[in-house]
């Protein structure tokens, strides 16, 4: 099941029509229906606040392995194939410094936001948000010459 089924699936379930979650969310009923549709992918920080709505669990509306794809998308080369991913992304793990390593945790395998991962981290949401995008530069650069 996609992302948008299970959006429209929880929705249907808790008798909410597309604008009512979309003012519930502050985004637009075009977006819901984008989402449902398949034509656009909520942020994960969307999918915690459907969560809360729904009151399901994250994996209910998508799944980690999926989530963590969408994010990384932009660094991860097409030829890179899926069972390959997690292999590859185990061993540059390996390559980051400590911090660097429990952020990319928090955020990858936990799905925590920016301002959680600061919070726990004792640092600033912008100090986080610039962590990622390095951390995603340093995998792509690494994916590259894993791939020579």
């Amino acid at each position: 099941m996609t992302i948008g089924e299970s959006i429209s699936k929880y929705r249907k379930k808790t008798n909410l029509t597309q604008k009512q979650l979309a003012e519930r969310l502050c985004v637009s009923p075009d977006l819901v229906s984008k989402w449902e549709r398949g034509n656009r992918r909520p942020d994960y920080a969307t999918v915690l606040k459907m969560c809360d709505i729904f009151d399901v669990k994250p994996d209910s509306l998508i799944n980690s392995e999926t989530a963590i794809a969408d994010e990384l998308k932009t660094v991860i080369p097409e030829i890179v194939e899926k069972d390959d991913l997690v292999s590859c992304i185990n061993s540059f793990l390996g390559k980051l410094t400590e911090k660097e390593r429990i952020v990319f945790m928090l955020r990858y395998n936990l799905f925590l936001d920016n301002k959680t991962i600061a919070d726990k981290t004792g640092t600033s949401n912008g100090y986080i948000r610039n962590m990622l995008a390095r951390i995603r530069k340093k995998l792509k650069k690494f994916l590259r010459r894993t791939e020579q």
